[in-house]
């Protein structure tokens, strides 16, 4: 089991929480900034734009889902977080990365 582990605080005024449009264009203002900051930035953008013009085509996205999409998030990086597995018999332990 691969688990990564993070937080999320839940209340009335969260922009998650109040406005998910809001929250979405934000959210995606950030990720645009920081794509022009990291070694692969112009590549992610351009995926990211195809991507939506490409769901309308049944074979097509099946394809690009399969062999891009997937092969990007599967990318690590310097900064990627760890990753805590679990094996039967031994427990625990934090992944190479």
């Amino acid at each position: 089991m691969d688990a990564l582990i993070g937080g999320y605080r839940f209340h009335e005024d969260a922009l998650s929480h109040g406005n998910i449009q809001k929250y979405a264009q934000v959210c995606e203002e950030i990720l645009v900034r920081e794509l022009d900051h990291v070694r692969w930035g112009t590549w992610v953008k351009l995926f990211r734009g195809i991507g939506p013009a490409i769901k309308h085509i049944p074979k097509v996205r099946g394809f690009w889902q399969r062999v891009f999409m997937e092969g990007l998030y599967a990318r690590g990086g310097p900064d990627r977080p760890p990753v805590i597995r679990y094996k039967l018999g031994h427990g625990w332990y934090l992944a190479e990365k």
